[in-house]
């Protein structure tokens, strides 16, 4: 097995137009394949290459003509360096 998802994941995810691929740290990627089934879906998979596991896995389905994911990032769902008080 490769040490990259997209060679075990087959034909399914395979996107020949729109996509991208994101170092998260020394270990993770995020990967977009952003234009499957003629761009009706998508899917985006964070990977982590130590444990050659999946971290994340979303396929974003029933995508409207042009909505296809051209790119892909990773956020923080709460910032870190935000502090919330009581008149917030």
């Amino acid at each position: 097995m490769s040490k990259y998802p997209n060679t075990f994941l087959g034909k399914k995810n395979f996107a020949n137009i729109i996509g991208s691929n994101r170092y998260l740290s020394a270990s993770n990627r995020l990967i977009d394949f952003g234009w499957l089934n003629n761009g009706k879906s998508a899917n985006i998979i964070e990977y982590d290459l130590k444990s050659k596991q999946q971290v994340f896995n979303v396929e974003l389905t029933g995508l409207p003509s042009g909505g296809y994911v051209y790119r892909a990032e990773r956020f923080s769902l709460y910032p870190t360096k935000h502090t919330y008080g009581i008149n917030e």
